[in-house]
């Protein structure tokens, strides 16, 4: 009994995982198997046509962005046009600005009455997250009104359509109203590294010589991103170094927590992560000794690298079930094919066995003639209920149009329209009429003759 009772539950266990997709390798909501500790994540490789969302948690959830707001800070100021070589007087005010007063915010040391190049302070904006470097910024660019500035961000969030982004200042400390998502930084970063290629080079370098000033000796700034770095003397770096790993921003507040986005390339795959508000302190309010915001982006890069590729999963030479063919001579059924090889990112583990391809967008029949690689249609590569890629079918084989079949299907589409029957009908009221016409004429003809015979005969 007990080894029936036994495999009665390894059955139902069976049963429940299979069915709850526990053990489902053919998800493309894809988990990491480790613990993620940031609130909310989004992972894209960027590699193809359309870039694929790996795995993403509560990437529409509202969090206080923290510095990552300086990203749109750099858009605002890259999209002005201006020219960064350009000088401008620090005003006292913007070092000791009322938003930074108690709190120890990062800063490039910058002082009142300094000379400094824009290009500086959009270097120590971005790489260091000087929060004074903000609002020199925004000053410059919003002429002389901060408000004004912060406006042009929330148009340029409005021109995105990004629904869950706002901006309230130009640095990220928190602030009522100010939020974005995962799914809004990912669109963000992404504009700003597209449309300014200046963008990326700042935002990835790791360390940068600002010039002396009027106030400053040189001095050099370095990524406030410790991952980038494999020894700079600081003990924290060696746990948290990745070689593949290329800037981006970090951002961390008490209310936000630690965020932070990153490139990272092995040389062959490139991928974009954004992670949102991982824990600063435990729940008895002691700070964290790991930091989880790197911790979070090293193990899901290790986790992408080491399990993902693209990879073909619908060849070109493939031939496929293909479509009924009318008027076809001597044949009336033609293959069909990809008009190129379809690629998809997928993990490692997933058997092309398990795409389904989704006929429903092609037509149920095609008319001859039909040439050979003549698109025909287009079908959907479908894992797991979610679409992995589309692709071109074409004919495998050209079909020459059967003469005698396409007459007789010309005559009986003439038979069939209204207009046909219409005609039809109108040419025998015609004929009736003639035809009564012609009877009555005969009858009249008739009555005459018979007028003229009595005449005679009188």
């Amino acid at each position: 009994m007990k080894s029936i009772a036994k495999t009665l539950i390894l059955f139902l266990f069976i049963t429940f995982t299979i069915s709850t997709g526990i053990f489902d390798t053919d998800a493309v909501e894809f988990k990491p198997p480790m613990k993620i500790h940031s609130q909310a994540v989004l992972l894209v490789n960027t590699d193809t046509e359309e870039p694929t969302v790996v795995y993403r948690k509560n990437a529409d959830k509202r969090i206080a962005p923290a510095s990552l707001t300086k990203i749109m800070t750099a858009i605002i100021v890259l999209e002005s046009g201006a020219d960064l070589e350009t000088k401008v007087k620090v005003k006292q005010e913007m070092v000791y600005h009322e938003d930074f007063a108690g709190l120890s915010v990062s800063n490039a040391g910058f002082k009142p009455d300094e000379e400094v190049r824009l290009i500086d302070v959009l270097y120590a904006t971005v790489m260091c997250s000087a929060c004074e470097g903000a609002n020199i910024l925004a000053d410059y660019f919003g002429n002389g009104s901060i408000p004004a500035f912060v406006d042009m961000m929330n148009a340029k969030v409005a021109e995105l359509g990004l629904k869950d982004t706002q901006f309230a200042n130009a640095h990220g400390l928190d602030a009522k109203g100010q939020y974005t998502t995962a799914d809004d930084m990912y669109k963000i970063t992404s504009y700003a590294l597209e449309k300014y290629p200046l963008f990326e080079k700042i935002s990835t370098e790791t360390k940068y010589s600002m010039p002396a000033t009027n106030k400053n000796n040189e001095r050099s700034l370095l990524h406030t991103n410790i991952m980038l770095y494999k020894d700079i003397g600081n003990t924290l770096a060696y746990n948290y170094y990745d070689e593949r790993v290329k800037g981006l921003k970090t951002g961390t507040t008490d209310a936000s927590g630690r965020s932070l986005v990153t490139l990272a390339s092995d040389g062959k795959y490139n991928y974009m992560l954004i992670t949102l508000k991982a824990p600063i302190k435990d729940k008895n309010g002691v700070d964290h000794a790991i930091r989880y915001s790197y911790t979070d982006h090293k193990e899901l890069y290790g986790w992408a690298f080491d399990n993902f590729k693209i990879r073909p999963v619908l060849d070109k030479d493939e031939t496929i079930p293909g479509i009924n063919v009318r008027l076809g001579k001597d044949k009336d059924y033609v293959a069909l094919k990809p008009a190129k090889t379809i690629y998809a990112f997928i993990r490692n583990d997933i058997s092309n066995a398990s795409i389904k391809i989704d006929r429903s967008n092609l037509p149920e029949t095609l008319t001859a003639p039909i040439s050979k690689d003549e698109v025909v249609g287009k079908v959907k590569l479908i894992l797991a209920n979610q679409e992995l890629a589309s692709a071109d079918l074409v004919a495998a084989e050209s079909i020459d149009r059967s003469i005698l079949l396409f007459i007789l299907d010309a005559a009986s589409k003439v038979a069939a329209s209204q207009w046909f029957w219409t005609a039809v009908v109108l040419i025998v009221i015609l004929v009736f009429v003639y035809m009564i016409l012609i009877i009555k004429h005969n009858n009249r003809r008739k009555r005459r003759q018979i007028r003229n015979v009595n005449r005679y005969k009188r």
